[in-house]
């Protein structure tokens, strides 16, 4: 998508799939700033990770409530494209350790 500039802001949608998992997610993910700077780097199919902070925004309006959600993508970086297969890790992103717990002595 192309960038779209709003008086002095300027943002520019992406749509990202993640690929992890059985069941593929789809997701809209906004980005502004310094950001921009770097998608140009970018075309479709190229496999990325991205950092995002999650906003949202409650109204009420005519006496409906509700939140909007949003997805404010603050850094991009492609994912190598030679890299081995990551390993088995239960799911969790790369470099995750698990925290050491006391072991459960508990007699049920």
């Amino acid at each position: 998508m192309q960038p779209e500039t709003f008086n002095t802001f300027t943002k520019q949608t992406i749509w990202v799939e993640e690929i992890t998992g059985q069941y593929p997610n789809t997701y809209s993910i906004d980005m502004s700033g310094q950001s921009l700077d770097y998608m140009g780097n970018y075309k479709t199919n190229d496999l990325v990770d991205v950092e995002v902070n999650v906003r949202g925004r409650y109204y009420n309006k005519n006496g409906k409530e509700g939140v909007f959600n949003s997805l404010a993508g603050w850094k991009i970086q492609k994912v190598g494209v030679s890299q081995s297969a990551p390993a088995d890790n239960g799911g969790h992103p790369a470099g995750f350790k698990p925290v050491e717990t006391a072991p459960d002595d508990l007699p049920f």
